[in-house]
């Protein structure tokens, strides 16, 4: 059952004497239920709730008490109104879903792609030729990138296992950088950063077994993408928790493109 369903689900209770539901908990535990609801989430959400939303649901609480109990016209908006809270005050990090910050929507609507990475502070890196295998390999219409790890200026940036030798925010910050690299082996494709079109995202992490927040390192790269490439930057994704990566990397992402 997702969220929205458990919160709109209410046990039902006997009626007293007086009409009221006998042994019903107080409505003005709702707020408290809420919290307990959205914290029963499984790996890789990361949910926020602003204070303001649950004071104003809990006064809206103390309001039914005072009148006795919900009213019919509250059991009637009760599902629209939860639906639009919740899209309001709730910011999900979900793989294949959920919202991207204010930050990155804003962003993507502005200037060239080489502008908005310029603006971050970002210039595409020069790849490292290798002997054994090419960055990039077209196939009709779809590019192939290569497995890209955290590299800069010919140094990896980090080494080890996630949730053990690297924090989440580190690891966060090194699938920037590969993704950064793979954006570079895309132009040296197509020729020209607004040209890419990003089909297709892998992202390894290399954590222990109960890390359980590769997603969570994934969707860094996901922001970066939206930030540079705008509505081209979206993409299907798949994040992966592995024993090891080459060179004791904690992090590797390999794509696949398109030109548009």
């Amino acid at each position: 059952m997702d969220r929205r369903a458990r919160l709109r689900c209410r046990p039902s209770f006997p009626a007293a004497a007086d009409g009221s539901a006998r042994g019903a908990p107080s409505l003005c535990s709702a707020p408290k239920f809420l919290l307990t609801v959205l914290n029963r989430q499984p790996y890789g959400r990361q949910t926020t709730i602003r204070v303001a939303d649950l004071s104003h649901h809990a006064a809206l609480c103390r309001n039914r008490c005072s009148r006795g109990g919900p009213s019919a016209d509250d059991h009637n908006s009760r599902d629209a109104g939860s639906r639009n809270e919740l899209r309001g005050s709730v910011a999900c990090a979900v793989q294949g879903g959920g919202t991207v910050s204010g930050r990155v929507a804003s962003a993507a609507h502005t200037g060239s792609a080489s502008d908005r990475l310029q603006a971050l502070g970002l210039a595409l890196p020069e790849l490292r030729e290798n002997p054994y295998y090419v960055h990039h390999r077209s196939v009709d219409s779809s590019i192939y990138i290569s497995g890209q790890l955290p590299y800069k200026e010919g140094r990896l940036l980090g080494h080890g296992t996630v949730g053990r030798d690297v924090e989440l925010e580190t690891a966060r910050e090194l699938a920037r950088h590969a993704a950064l690299n793979c954006l570079a082996a895309a132009v040296q494709a197509v020729g020209d950063l607004d040209r890419v079109r990003i089909v297709q995202m892998l992202v390894f992490v290399a954590s222990t077994p109960d890390f359980g927040l590769q997603s969570q390192v994934a969707n860094a790269a996901s922001e970066l993408l939206i930030e540079v490439l705008g509505e081209n930057g979206r993409h299907a994704r798949t994040a992966i928790g592995v024993a090891g990566l080459p060179l004791n990397s904690p992090v590797e992402i390999q794509m696949v493109c398109t030109a548009v």
